[in-house]
C-alpha cells in the first residue's frame, strides 16, 4: 500500500501521549539514543517509526 512503507525517522512521545520529538535512526536502538539526546530524558518515552506518508507531511522526505 502506497505511504505504507517505514521510514527512519521516528517520533517520540511521552508517557501521556504528547509528542515531544521526531529523531532520524536507522533502527531502534539508533533512535532511542536520538531521542535521549534530543530530550534529555533517561526514560518515560516511546519512539514509533514514522511512515512515508507522515513523514512527507512533515517535510522530512521529499
Amino acid at each position: 500500500m502506497k505511504g505504507d512503507k517505514p521510514t527512519n525517522w521516528w517520533i517520540v512521545k511521552d508517557g501521556a501521549e504528547e509528542e515531544i520529538a521526531v529523531v532520524y535512526g536507522e533502527d531502534i536502538g539508533d533512535a532511542i539514543d536520538a531521542a535521549i539526546d534530543e530530550t534529555g530524558l533517561m526514560g518515560g518515552f516511546y519512539v514509533r517509526r514514522l511512515k512515508e506518508e507522515a513523514a512527507r507531511n512533515r517535510g522530512l522526505i521529499a
